[in-house]
């Protein structure tokens, strides 16, 4: 993501106020590292997660990556840009000099790769959209690297190699675009073109070859997919049935065949070895049939005549998987594990409970809305909002109206409606992490507040967290203590009267935005960022108590991985600090906690 530095401040702004040094100088620990100064034309590369930071910056009149203010080679050129893996914690890129390219894996050369004009060879190229892709692990790199190879008669052509950890496998004389890679254990499956009357071809046309973990497979087969555990590979190819005949698909596992149809597509659970198989079937008059397969079992009940499914789901733990099937009559119908739900003219919002328990989802037929749990089905409604599962999947909830304008919107929590006694909107309906509380927003537009295990908090209006941390205008502890939220008391609104709203007290801050509340996994700590709107600085907030302040760069604080706060309770993140971003590192202390905030509001 593109980082924009904003101006330099004087110094004076840039000194924390003493009160908040004392504070940071206490059990809590405060430090930061300078990662990037405010050079012109510096490109900045944010984690996934961990808060890491890559930049591509001058040195003199070459360029060099900073990975969180550690440098690296010095370059012509940086000619891609800086890959980060999945967990943020390895980089990698591509950098010149002269008249060749290098790879750079976590700070090394990795490859070294000639450039030439002959025959339009680049040297490092992708494998698809990307030009360098780690595996899902992070543990697994891969990249293109292209040559010139030797073709019949002396010709000479471009050839192609997955490099994967460095290892360079065997020439391609296509287009190498898709590989597959499994979720754990490493592996990795691709197909290349061998050129005719090459090493890896001597016949008079060019063909196709299956390459599993950098080896040419014995077998030719293609749409190679790996089990998320990687202990299994899935492969297909037609097989002609005889003279006049035909062909059909024929899968195939480890190279053995498992079975033969007339179409499959195969989907993999998320975790495990488990999969589904979507089989497609057509009549000679042109019916068509789909139903699903585990292993080379029919799943029974599972028949989609018509358009056949789409949408096929599995359950977090890969036990369980659903379907959406279009019938022959243009309805939708969710199969669950071979069960089929009801028809609906249109099933949106489909969600499996976090154990895997159970489904949610909501249909539409002749204009009501309808909210199928499990294999319950709901009144109809006029509107529909916020489907949730609480406590793992034992309690389920979602907000909706019969008639909007004219009836009362209702929270309906386990399959119960609470209905309101006005005519107020309401939406973001929640659990508390472990389901024992509930809440949601009520009102419209800025006249909202909060509805707290059914009760207003008439006193407070509401107005949200900046940029809604993580789509929620409040957040509950993860032991489901307590509750905080942004807004101002109703009776004296205005930005001057603005603070945290925590367990129906108020902690006046003076602030138009708090953003990234963050609680600590055992919910014994709340740290957040406040600031006035048109204010350069921000300050960090821990139990209420300043520890820090940084400028207000909200282009930094929007990357979703600059921001970490990890299960040891350390809070890692990365912000602007006058002319430089810097990478704070933040242990949470004993001598403040949740109580220590609770003690500094008042009853609003």
């Amino acid at each position: 993501m593109r980082i924009t530095l904003i101006a330099l401040l004087p110094l004076a702004a840039q000194i924390l106020p003493a009160a908040v040094a004392a504070q940071a100088a206490a059990t809590t620990k405060v430090e930061s590292q300078v990662v990037a100064t405010g050079e012109p034309g510096m490109r900045f590369t944010v984690s996934p997660r961990g808060a890491h930071l890559a930049v591509v910056t001058q040195k003199g009149s070459r360029y060099v990556v900073l990975f969180d203010g550690t440098p690296g080679p010095v370059f012509d050129q940086i000619v891609s840009e800086v890959y980060l893996s999945p967990d943020g914690s390895r980089y990698a890129y591509v950098g010149r000099s002269g008249a060749e390219e290098v790879v750079i894996v976590d700070g090394k050369e990795q490859t070294r790769v000639p450039i030439s004009n002959q025959t339009g060879v680049a040297g490092v190229r992708g494998m698809g959209s990307l030009v360098i892709e780690f595996s899902p692990d992070s543990k697994h790199i891969a990249y293109g690297m292209q040559t010139v190879g030797p073709g019949p008669g002396g010709a000479k052509f471009k050839e192609i190699h997955l490099v994967y950890d460095g290892t360079v496998g065997p020439p391609d004389g296509g287009e190498t675009t898709n590989v597959a890679y499994s979720a754990e254990g490493g592996r990795h499956a691709y197909l290349i073109t061998a050129r005719a009357g090459t090493a890896l071809n001597s016949g008079p046309q060019n063909k196709s070859l299956l390459v599993v973990d950098g080896k040419l497979a014995a077998y030719a087969a293609g749409a190679p997919q790996f089990t998320a555990d990687g202990s299994h590979l899935f492969t297909q190819r037609l097989a002609p049935l005889g003279p006049g005949k035909g062909a059909v698909t024929e899968v195939l596992v480890d190279g053995r065949p498992t079975m033969r149809v007339q179409s499959i597509r195969i989907f993999m659970a998320p975790i495990g070895n488990g999969f589904v198989g979507v089989v497609r079937q057509q009549t000679p008059t042109g019916t068509v049939t789909e139903f699903l397969v585990t292993g080379a079992t029919k799943v029974a009940g599972s028949d989609c005549v018509g358009t056949g499914y789409s949408d096929v789901i599995f359950s977090p733990d890969g036990k369980h998987v659903a379907a959406k099937c279009q019938t022959a009559s243009g309805s939708y119908t969710m199969v669950v594990d071979g069960k089929k739900g009801p028809e609906y003219q249109v099933i949106t919002e489909f969600g499996w409970a976090p154990d895997g328990s159970r489904t949610m989802y909501k249909g539409r037929q002749d204009m009501k809305y309808f909210v199928v749990t499990g294999d319950t089905e709901s009144d109809g409604y006029q509107l529909v909002d916020s489907l949730k599962f609480g406590g793992g999947g034992k309690r389920a909830g979602f907000v909706a109206t019969k008639a909007s304008g004219s009836a009362p919107w209702a929270a309906v929590i386990d399959g119960k409606p609470v209905p309101r006694g006005d005519q107020q909107a309401i939406s973001s309906f929640g659990f508390s992490p472990d389901g024992s509380r509930s809440a949601y927003v009520a009102g419209y537009g800025t006249a909202i507040t909060l509805v707290v295990d059914g009760v207003d908090q008439t006193a407070l209006l509401l107005q949200g967290f900046a940029r809604d941390w993580h789509g929620a205008k409040f957040v509950f502890s993860p032991d489901g203590k307590h509750l905080v939220a942004f807004g101002q008391p109703k009776a004296t609104p205005g930005q001057p009267n603005s603070g945290l709203f925590i367990d129906g007290k108020f902690l006046k801050l003076g602030a138009s935005y708090v953003s990234n509340p963050t609680f600590t996994p055992d919910g014994r700590h709340l740290v957040f960022l406040a600031a006035d709107g048109n204010a350069v600085r921000q300050t960090l907030y821990l139990d209420g108590k300043a520890v820090a302040q940084v400028d207000a760069n909200t282009s930094l604080v929007d990357s979703p991985g600059a921001w970490d706060l990890g299960a040891d309770g350390i809070l890692t993140f990365l912000a602007q600090d006058g002319a430089s971003l810097k990478r704070f590192k933040v242990t949470l202390g004993s001598d403040t906690s949740i109580e220590t905030l609770l003690a500094l509001t008042k009853k609003l």
